[in-house]
């Protein structure tokens, strides 16, 4: 049952990823189309200005050549087929339209209204040629493009409008409803463009929501806005799940819905019950035969060699080869009677080594004899005692060295309480300081870490000394070999280290 719900969780989140692909495709497009249509816009905006700059030049030296055009509507019409143009109107020098193909507009002023209020700066510089943004005709509500100059007399200004046939098409392309509707048609899927200021539908293929509130159609704004990966919603009355992202001032929306989005659920989540089922007879018949086979009596014969073990016979080995599994196992229990062998063996040593110290009858021979003896048995390059001094600070106070190894003793007295901080609150605890790498303590402490540094201590053991159950200092072994380290890790702490720490108080009350 948990398997089948697994797998139904899976299909579900697997068709979710597919729509949300799909969606990232959908927006990748529409990007890359209002990239495109907004390019070439600008681009035939470009060339319409200037064919607008240069229309106007061209009548007004048509007109220079013949001025008696001027009073001749017919001839003016005439010039404008010519050129091209829809509208010629022509401005004396106080900004009065006096001619033109348009007689409707004659007496209008640069004062007439804000579109015409547009070319008055050119009553005062004559050496101005202005074109309009593409706007609405305020008489006629026609989009029209509208540029002046002067003459080259100077005593009128020809002004020609122009209809941006080529311009509007191509603004048209960047309409958001013009682009969903060259997505495949499937009735199952929605597109929305959202205002991100409005909230407003900006553009859909389901033209007749288009200027609506995106809340009158089913969408949650906070959703849009906060749910990059998806989110489910009633729809148009249909239970669907949407992906939304924003580009550019909206936010562009593709709407599935759910019926659709899983109408494969039902016969692929069947056919995997089904192979689950044969899987799980199969498996369970392959197993149990295995399993007694092989695991069981292995298992039997494990149980008797680890009841030898645990009576003390370490010399027992437990050889079970017939599987990977088996062979490692039977390694680590030999790796682990091997470790018991050596943890009583570095026992007796360090107890050898304590006993040897207190038999002399010079406290600081005795420590020194400790010191050199535990370095060699962990094959450790320095060897060394720290005790606190009174003013808090901790000393080195002794030291062996291997062989070739500079003594560092006399650099590490009085060191600050800071540097040794962090270890002696984990003594407080009972703890140890065990690094086969000191690398490992550079974010947690920093300054026993850049103090270790200096002495070109790569691993370390550290254990606390105590004086009646009070923390006086600490012995430690610099740079013993990691796998020694490994191994003799247990003669570092527990009761190997309560029993010398407490020898090793006594010998200190005796200097």
């Amino acid at each position: 049952m948990l398997m089948f719900i697994m797998m139904l969780t899976y299909q579900l989140m697997n068709e979710q990823r597919k729509a949300y692909r799909d969606a990232e495709r959908t927006f990748l497009q529409t990007e890359q189309v209002l990239t495109e249509n907004q390019a070439e816009l600008i681009k035939i905006k470009d060339e319409y200005t200037q064919r607008c700059f240069h229309a106007a030049e061209t009548v007004s030296r048509i007109i220079d050549r013949d001025p008696d055009a001027l009073d001749s509507l017919d001839e003016l019409k005439k010039i404008a087929a010519e050129v091209d143009v829809d509208e010629i109107h022509i401005f004396d020098r106080e900004g009065k339209i006096f001619s033109g193909t348009e007689p409707q507009y004659y007496g209008y002023t640069m004062d007439s209204g804000e579109q015409m209020s547009f070319f008055k700066p050119m009553l005062e510089d004559k050496s101005l040629m202005l074109v309009q943004d593409i706007t609405e005709n305020t008489a006629e509500t026609k989009l029209m493009q509208y540029s002046a100059v002067w003459s080259d007399s100077g005593e009128f200004i020809v002004q020609i409008g122009m209809n941006p046939v080529n311009v509007l098409k191509v603004t048209e392309k960047n309409e958001l409803s013009y682009i969903f509707s060259l997505f495949r048609v499937n009735p199952n899927v929605s597109y929305y463009a959202i205002d991100i200021e409005s909230g407003l539908i900006a553009g859909s293929n389901r033209l007749e929501f288009v200027g609506n509130a995106c809340s009158d159609v089913g969408f949650r704004f906070e959703d849009i806005e906060n749910s990059p990966k998806g989110f489910y919603g009633k729809i148009n009355g249909q239970y669907s799940f949407c992906f939304f992202q924003k580009i550019g001032s909206n936010y562009i929306g593709r709407v599935i819905a759910v019926d659709y989005l899983y109408e494969s659920l039902p016969s692929s989540m069947l056919l995997t019950l089904v192979c689950l089922f044969i899987i799980s007879f199969i498996l369970v018949i392959s197993v149990t035969r295995y399993m007694n086979k092989y695991v069981v009596e292995k298992i039997q014969d494990v149980i008797q060699k680890l009841k030898s073990i645990a009576e003390g016979n370490l010399e027992e080995r437990v050889d079970a080869r017939d599987s990977l599994e088996f062979q490692e196992l039977s390694r680590y229990i030999n790796q682990m009677v091997q470790s018991l062998l050596t943890m009583n063996e570095m026992e007796q040593m360090v107890n050898e080594t304590l006993r040897t110290a207190l038999r002399a009858t010079d406290p600081e021979k005795s420590l020194r004899v400790m010191l050199e003896s535990s370095g060699r048995v962990l094959n450790g390059e320095r060897a060394y005692i720290f005790e606190k001094n009174r003013l808090g600070g901790d000393d080195n106070t002794y030291e062996w060295v291997a062989e070739g190894v500079a003594p560092e003793k006399d650099h590490l007295q009085n060191l600050p309480p800071e540097i040794c901080g962090v270890w002696y609150r984990q003594f407080h605890e009972n703890k140890n300081m065990v690094f086969e790498n000191i690398e490992d303590m550079k974010e947690e402490d920093p300054l026993q870490y850049e103090n270790l540094k200096k002495q070109n201590i790569v691993s370390i053991a550290v254990v606390p000394l105590y004086d009646d159950a009070k923390v006086i200092g600490f012995y430690g072994v610099d740079n013993p070999p990691v796998n020694t380290l490994l191994s003799w890790q247990w003669a570092l702490s527990g009761k190997a280290t309560a029993q010398r720490s407490c020898n090793l108080s006594w010998l200190r009350r005796r200097r």
